[in-house]
């Protein structure tokens, strides 16, 4: 999954990549992949990166151009599930049906709404698109609901 903005951010703030590799103790080989969509970024990483850039994850994921600052502390697997699972029965989906959109099984599915596991990033990208909703509200920033069009 390409974030075209993690590299246009981190020109804008006037940061290199060593720089901000070692603000998020990884490699810079791999912040230079994860701009280039090679690797997809935790979603650990990229709310660090909000926070450290001073934005909010919906733009960083490309969803808004509204850079309002990101207020989010921390992930937090049982918030982002229960969200997920009030998203998926608002929209009256099964969790079968979630499983063959992102191509997982529907115990993952499971786990993420239980808040067992956290979602990978890729995943939720296509649910906050495909739904409207912005992830910084999915992360539990009631300031956000839906995705604001650009």
């Amino acid at each position: 999954m390409k974030f075209k903005r993690l590299k246009e951010v981190r020109i804008s703030c006037g940061k290199k990549q060593n720089e901000v590799s070692q603000f998020l103790n990884i490699n810079q080989s791999c912040l230079s992949r994860w701009e280039n969509g090679t690797i997809t970024i935790p979603l650990e990483q990229i709310l660090k990166l909000a926070r450290y850039y001073n934005v909010n994850l919906d733009y960083l994921f490309g969803l808004t151009a509204n850079q309002e600052k990101n207020n989010i502390q921390s992930v937090d697997k049982k918030i982002i599930g229960q969200n997920l699972k009030q998203i998926r029965k608002k929209y009256n989906c099964t969790q079968k049906e979630w499983a063959v959109y992102l191509k997982t099984t529907q115990s993952t599915i499971s786990a993420i709404e239980n808040g067992n596991i956290l979602i990978l990033t890729d995943y939720l990208f296509k649910l906050a698109k495909k739904y409207h909703y912005s992830i910084d509200f999915i992360f539990n920033n009631l300031n956000y609901s839906a995705i604001k069009r650009t």
